[in-house]
């Protein structure tokens, strides 16, 4: 077998995964004039939340009872995704908006990007827009009982402490066969506010790359699906285990590989759990896989 080919065989057989700055000069401070947070986690329902502005660190945590006091808004909760993998097609669900949470902080208005770190190494993505656009719910409860409370009534493994799920979340968007998808983080313990410019700018196409390029469309499309997953730098998930630059080695090593991986995962490697994108056609796997193998290309 040629060394590039099974450097990428290596590098997928691994890929079983899905598909924070130091603080400094932090104290009890006050995010907001009727919201003042401990900057020390005092129980484990406790959401962190952290930011760093004009050279100035905020780090503070917000109590569920906290949480409690904010404006509170309830749907039913059809066919989520996290709920039915659990046999509950249908919930009743209380919580706060990530929009309405954000506003509350009154964190720096330059920051435009919400970043939504869990236990299992997963990462939510909420761009200003896409708060605006779908008002993600932070669940507070679950048919009336905190998500640990009703998780343990049915049986199944705990969510918490906090989940994000959405009333009737309808896409707003779509490049070639991917269209815009709900933000689904559970196991959720901290929100991290960012600019989109310093997440997102590193790995963003080279300027000769232009809107309707194979290579703009590859990134629209691995900003809201990989980054979830797969580290792009300092940010982005770790459940997969493999950064933006090993899926930027594996494109290049064997295209057609990476593109079937990313189409029906278990079709190379049968252990992997990385869900499988069955509705990606041809274009779209080349969108990405042109993308990926474009990152050296990348004007920093």
């Amino acid at each position: 077998m040629e060394r590039p080919k099974l450097i990428g065989l290596v590098a997928l057989s691994v890929m079983l995964g899905c598909g924070l700055f130091s603080a400094a000069h932090t104290k009890r401070v006050s995010a907001a004039e009727d919201l003042v947070l401990p900057a020390k986690r005092q129980a484990k329902t406790d959401l962190e939340v952290r930011w760093k502005s004009g050279g100035k660190a905020f780090l503070g945590y917000v109590s569920y009872q906290k949480l409690l006091t904010l404006p509170q808004v309830a749907a039913t909760v059809v066919d989520d995704e996290t709920f039915t993998a659990l046999h509950a097609p249908k919930v009743q669900v209380t919580g706060v908006t990530l929009d309405v949470l954000a506003k509350t902080l009154k964190a720096p208005e330059e920051l435009d990007l919400m970043l939504a770190r869990c236990l299992d190494g997963y990462v939510g993505s909420f761009p200003t827009e896409y708060l605006a656009r779908h008002h993600p719910i932070l669940v507070l409860t679950v048919n009336g009982m905190t998500i640990s409370e009703w998780a343990a009534k049915v049986g199944e493994p705990d969510l918490g402490p906090y989940m994000v799920t959405y009333d009737n979340f309808v896409p707003a968007w779509h490049v070639l066969a991917h269209q815009d998808r709900p933000q689904i983080p559970d196991e959720m313990i901290g929100l991290e506010l960012k600019t989109q410019k310093d997440v997102f700018g590193p790995v963003t196409p080279a300027a000769r790359f232009g809107p309707g390029s194979p290579e703009r469309a590859g990134f629209e499309i691995a900003k809201q699906n990989c980054f979830r997953c797969h580290a792009a730098g300092p940010y982005g998930g770790t459940k997969a285990g493999l950064s933006w630059e090993a899926l930027s080695m594996i494109a290049k090593s064997d295209r057609a590989l990476f593109e079937r991986y990313v189409h029906d995962p278990k079709s190379v490697s049968p252990g992997a759990t990385m869900p499988e994108n069955p509705k990606y056609d041809a274009a779209t796997l080349a969108a990405l896989s042109s993308y990926f193998r474009a990152m050296s290309l990348v004007e920093q």
